[in-house]
């Protein structure tokens, strides 16, 4: 097993004497949390030793400890308590592979704690202007001065303040390969170039814009919002495709960032993109959540989304989050993602993470199973069920190349453990005629 990042480079004695006020902060911001998180009361103070012992054993000393930090810290400081409670010899390879876990998740919580330094916001700012289309960049901004964003508008909160956001249409393409070409009309020398401009980018940004057609990303105390040159020219000419959603997408991603600690919480958030958008760019993730969390848990992620965007309150979203379904399903919701983004995105330590828990379906499989010991949480899991059940038997009988088609869809972005049990019992039901 790949040792994790802290265990390679970071391993440092504790230091106490440096990490004694991001210990006082967590204490105080756990206390405070434990008065709106029940299942922390009981084991509060073993949980602040153990992390106590994370933050010492990562030197924490800047870990500023917001409400929603406190959540993901105190769920890893849970599970590192939970594994030292466990019969597991701490030689065996599985507890070798849970504290690789729960040092990875520190890193991703620490890593997305940190600020971009002024310099590192000016050379950001730089880039993008030396690559911005000016001309291109005004007729796209006049035309969504319109009304084009104004279904994200109507999907915010009155009382929502717009986030400002500063636009730039960049003299890029794809890479050269990528199969988005064929929904453009370029001939080979302007593809060529745009494509060698997107590796130039990528290389200076380490981005990976060459793969998509817009994005949102903050730099200092704005939003950047990005399209590159095939995107904008489709979009003026057809304000309706599908293509043209997609910036409509990232202006909600833009809008709703409290659901991102830009490690932490991206599948939350691109989940409320789509949902404040009133796009659909991200099905798995509207399945995961709406049928196959839904099911095992009784609680809906997505009114908790509802609820809480635009509201700018990452804190009270991620402990309400908590409060629904726990904080080591909180710990794993914020965590996981599909495998098409650990694919894009090729970190080694979400990779790791991602393997570790089953990606999404491994949350699904842990709470079916944990329901099927208790009677009375099994029988309302097969109530709610039902209706998808239904919903598949009659899919199958009427159209089988579609459900064999949504079957691979899914498989494919490793989400097959509810959808199979679904099939099963579908079958069972075709064939008894119901």
């Amino acid at each position: 097993m790949e040792p994790s990042p802290f265990t390679a480079n970071k391993n440092l004695p504790p230091q106490p004497e440096n990490t004694a006020i991001a210990e006082q902060a967590f204490s105080y911001c756990l206390t405070d949390l434990a008065n709106q998180l029940l299942e922390l009361q009981p084991e509060l103070e073993d949980i602040e030793k153990s992390g106590h012992e994370l933050i010492q054993r990562h030197n924490l000393v800047g870990m500023p400890f917001n409400k929603a930090q406190t959540v993901f810290f105190a769920g890893i400081a849970q599970r590192l308590l939970l594994l030292r409670r466990s019969d597991t010899p701490d030689n065996a390879s599985q507890y070798q592979a849970e504290m690789c876990f729960i040092d990875d998740a520190v890193t991703m919580l620490e890593v997305s704690s940190l600020e971009d330094s002024n310099d590192e916001t000016e050379r950001a700012r730089e880039i993008y202007d030396r690559y911005t289309d000016r001309d291109l960049t005004e007729r796209v901004k006049a035309f969504i001065d319109g009304d084009f964003f104004d279904p994200v508008k109507h999907n915010l909160p009155p009382d929502h303040q717009e986030i400002p956001y500063d636009l730039h249409v960049l003299d890029i393409g794809f890479d050269i390969d990528h199969p988005a070409w064929d929904f453009y009309d370029f001939d080979d020398a302007e593809k060529r170039r745009l494509a060698d401009q997107a590796q130039r980018f990528d290389s200076e940004t380490q981005k990976f814009a060459s793969l998509c057609p817009a994005w949102a990303e903050p730099v200092g105390d704005k939003y950047i919002l990005a399209i590159n040159n095939p995107l904008a020219l489709k979009m003026l000419a057809d304000p309706a495709s599908d293509e043209a959603m997609v910036v409509l997408h990232e202006f909600a991603h833009a809008q709703t960032c409290e659901f991102n600690l830009d490690l932490i919480g991206g599948t939350v958030e691109e989940r409320a993109a789509d949902v404040i958008a009133g796009t659909e760019h991200y099905p798995d993730i509207e399945r995961f959540m709406d049928v196959d969390l839904y099911i095992v848990t009784g609680h809906s992620l997505t009114a908790l989304i509802r609820k809480f965007a635009g509201h700018k309150d990452p804190d009270n979203f991620w402990a309400a989050t908590a409060e629904k379904f726990g904080l080591q399903q909180t710990l794993e919701l914020g965590l996981a993602t599909t495998g098409t983004f650990i694919e894009a995105n090729n970190n080694p330590t979400q990779t790791r993470i991602h393997n570790h828990i089953g990606g999404l379906d491994g949350i699904i499989r842990r709470a079916y199973y944990k329901n099927c010991q208790d009677p009375a949480r099994k029988m309302e899991m097969d109530k709610r069920m039902m209706p998808h059940t239904q919903w598949l038997a009659n899919l199958i009988v009427v159209e089988p190349n579609i459900y064999e088609a949504y079957k691979q869809y899914y498989g494919d972005e490793g989400m097959h453990f509810m959808l199979d049990l679904l099939a099963e019992r579908a079958l069972e039901q075709i064939a008894r005629g119901v």
